[in-house]
């Protein structure tokens, strides 16, 4: 017999089991819908926190507690001298965030705030376009490739409107003009004393879906140490406030989240204690896949039992049939490609399906709620060409062993036993 006699006569069986070929389609149409999206959304996450670990600058920060003023030179040069070390200043000169004001907003927003954020070659965020900041280069910056600043609030909470965003790609090479401001707290309020204009060159765009923060202006080191000693130097401070810290600190910068338990424990070897600045967990992502794999099993050993025990009685409501065609001259082998074609008809038709609404799916989800949230809007997923092609195998391998499994014991009996049974 040729391929074409056996996918003929296999169409022809399917055709006049129309109720068991629906059933078992459905559920195999099933588990690939269960294990393309479960299994792509657990990339997509997975994905999204490794970036946030790698690019998280407060995650990568160590601080090292309780250093004596007086000893503090020594520590920063022996902490430098630890592998994967990116930087080590003190505490009051990190100052990693100031609010400034931008007058390229003013067409936007009145008050439109960005987070001013220093950078260092070795730890600041990726760059789409552009390049990066080198060390000791100052009036530079990076801004994000989109910038929202249409607020509205919903359930009391601050969301943006996706439509109302300034596009960084169009300051890229070009120069803004950045305000900030000194105080005035003597009277116990904070009132705004003198504003101050700093020149930057827009040198390169991050994206904001590749890093956990948003409206940050990345500059040098140098460039946030000099404005906030310029702010804290035209502010006029409350003469009854008086604050009593603990000793200075010193922060720590690690050239990757991969390296920071292995450089924390080089530090605490050295004698000091550190913790890191952020509380996020790189068991996090373990956690994930581990999550994912236990739900993925339980609802795919359900619907794969179906598929079994369905497979199997369809398999043994054809005894009858199976013994004619024995009876007829069919050999076992021609039989058993018969079922095969059957089998793969059924799992191709149930994987294009699953496929079809998987796709749509995620397409509905981007539109209606990842698109309308900009947290969720980090989350990129799309489906993995390596997990289509499992679940193709698994749509076809799983009605065909279950055929195979129940049949296995029908090939070896006569037609007229059969006969019989049927």
């Amino acid at each position: 017999m040729k391929i074409k006699d056996y996918i003929f006569l296999a169409n022809k069986n399917l055709s006049r089991r129309k109720k068991g070929v629906i059933s078992n389609t459905i559920l195999i149409a099933i588990s690939v819908i269960i294990c393309l999206l479960v299994i792509s959304f657990n990339i997509c996450l997975s994905n999204y926190m490794n970036r946030a670990l790698v690019n998280n600058i407060a995650y990568r920060s160590i601080v090292v507690l309780g250093v004596p003023e007086e000893k503090q030179e020594d520590i920063i040069n022996s902490i430098k001298e630890i592998d994967h070390i990116a930087k080590v200043i003190p505490e009051k000169e990190e100052r990693t965030m100031t609010t400034i004001y931008s007058d390229f907003f003013d067409e936007y927003e009145e008050n439109m705030r960005l987070s001013f954020k220093g950078a260092d070659v070795n730890i600041q965020p990726s760059v789409m376009q552009g390049r990066n900041i080198e060390n000791g280069e100052t009036n530079v910056c990076l801004i994000p490739n989109k910038i929202y600043y249409g607020k509205y609030s919903q359930n009391k909470e601050q969301v943006y409107d996706r439509e109302a965003y300034i596009n960084g790609e169009d300051f890229l090479g070009k120069k803004i003009n950045i305000y900030y401001f000194s105080y005035d707290e003597s009277n116990g309020e904070r009132i705004r004393k003198e504003t101050f204009t700093e020149e930057f060159e827009v040198i390169g765009i991050y994206d904001v879906d590749e890093y956990p923060f948003e409206d940050n202006l990345f500059v040098s080191f140098e460039d946030v140490i000099k404005i906030n000693k310029n702010v804290e130097e035209n502010t006029v401070l409350n003469p009854n406030v008086i604050y009593s810290g603990p000793d200075e600190q010193i922060i720590a910068y690690v050239d990757n989240s991969l390296n920071l338990n292995n450089t924390m424990e080089k530090v605490e070897e050295l004698g000091y204690r550190c913790i890191v600045r952020s509380t996020v967990n790189t068991y996090i992502v373990v956690i994930i896949n581990v999550v994912t794999a236990i739900v993925l099993s339980v609802l795919m050993i359900i619907v794969l039992s179906s598929i079994t025990t369905s497979s199997i009685k369809a398999i043994d409501d054809r005894k009858y049939e199976i013994g004619i065609l024995k009876a007829i001259g069919y050999k076992n082998k021609n039989i058993k490609t018969i079922l095969l074609f059957e089998n793969l008809i059924i799992g191709i038709r149930a994987y294009l399906i699953g496929l079809i609404i998987s796709i749509i799916s995620i397409y509905l989800i981007k539109i209606f709620i990842f698109n309308k949230n900009i947290d969720f809007d980090r989350l990129n997923v799309n489906l993995n060409v390596w997990v289509c092609i499992v679940a193709l195998i698994f749509s076809i391998l799983i009605p065909t062993i279950a055929s195979y499994l129940g049949g296995k014991g029908i090939f070896k009996k006569t037609p007229l036993s059969l006969n019989k049974e049927g």
